[in-house]
């Protein structure tokens, strides 16, 4: 299935997280237009102090990449 997916895709993962080294291989697969990142200092839910806030601008900065084209 992940050999299939073109959409572009961002993955941002929590750098105390546990999903930080499987997504690097899943994003192995894909063929599409991906990026993938990790927010130091970040634990699961992105509560930690100025996190939440980081993810977010992360997202937008992702998705007005793509609005501009």
């Amino acid at each position: 299935l992940l050999q299939r997916m073109r959409a572009p895709m961002q993955y941002i993962a929590a750098g105390e997280g546990i999903w930080k080294s499987p997504s690097k291989e899943m994003f192995s697969h894909l063929k599409g237009e991906v990026e993938w990142q990790s927010i130091s200092g970040a634990h699961h839910s992105f509560e930690d102090e100025g996190k939440d806030e980081e993810l977010f601008c992360r997202t937008l900065k992702w998705f007005r990449s793509f609005s501009s084209k």
